[in-house]
């Protein structure tokens, strides 16, 4: 749990508080009405109208719906955010898990779901804990100090290795990315992670937006650790189509998820 004062509330619920500030996309949250007709997208707002007024989340007054505080702030900071970032992460044995954080002023909003219809909306304590929901699955294991230089490899050739190895033709994605790594070890090191992660991990962040809502930079990374290293992939200039992979230590993921990690208004 990475938020205080959390409120559960339903996806259509949560549609439907969203739609009353018509935004046109919420980056981070599906819509639960795709796929619906119209009728059927009228009894879904209807049947969440009466879910919420039951709840006393909203009220009407002068027929214009009101949402109460708190949640009408968070609603506000997720619809009209100054910074979002998208954090999806798998461990091994467990199930998928993503969140999505909103930045704007001086708080975070968190919004996931597990899943289910039902999902968890609140403000984050602080800063602090996003990354503490990032490093959590690493603390466990000990990996090696292995600090080697960056490789490409373009995303083609890391798609079809990517192909191979979930196809268990191991010895084929070793052939497809032999041009790549220059030590075979650390080739090896490479297949293994890739083979049999303990951890998968992304982040996206869309940075920046100006009065207008228009985004400055997106930017991002994905990590996989295996049973010894922890892996980087960062996507480089598209004119490349090349991604480049590290094997990086803890302090230098602590310190990778600090720089992508969007800044409060305030903060040093």
């Amino acid at each position: 749990m990475v938020t205080k004062n959390v409120h559960n509330i339903s996806s259509t619920e949560l549609w439907f508080l969203f739609s009353l500030h018509s935004p046109a996309i919420i980056i981070g949250f599906p819509d639960p009405t795709l796929g619906f007709l119209a009728d059927e997208i009228e009894d879904i707002s209807r049947r969440a109208r009466d879910s919420l007024l039951k709840k006393r989340v909203i009220t009407r007054d002068n027929g214009q719906w009101i949402i109460h505080e708190p949640i009408a702030g968070w609603i506000r900071s997720i619809t009209a955010p100054k910074h979002s970032i998208i954090i999806m992460r798998h461990d091994k044995g467990s199930v998928d898990l993503t969140r999505s954080f909103y930045f704007t002023g001086d708080q975070i909003i968190a919004l996931y779901s597990e899943g289910s219809n039902e999902c968890t909306i609140g403000p984050v304590e602080n800063i602090r804990a996003i990354h503490e929901f990032m490093l959590e699955p690493f603390l466990s294991t000990v990996y090696s100090d292995n600090s080697d230089s960056p490789i490409e490899i373009s995303e083609k050739d890391l798609a079809k290795a990517q192909n191979q190895i979930k196809e268990e033709q191991i010895t084929q994605a070793k052939e497809t990315l032999n041009s790549s790594f220059i030590v075979e070890e650390q080739l090896n090191r490479f297949i293994q992670a890739m083979s049999n992660p303990n951890t998968r991990l992304s982040l996206v962040a869309f940075l920046h937006r100006d009065q207008a809502g228009s985004l400055k930079e997106t930017k991002g990374f994905s990590i996989i650790a295996g049973e010894q290293d922890i892996w980087s992939f960062r996507p480089m200039s598209s004119d490349l189509n090349c991604v480049q992979v590290s094997s990086i230590t803890k302090l230098s993921l602590e310190n990778t998820i600090t720089t992508f990690l969007p800044q409060l208004d305030g903060s040093s």
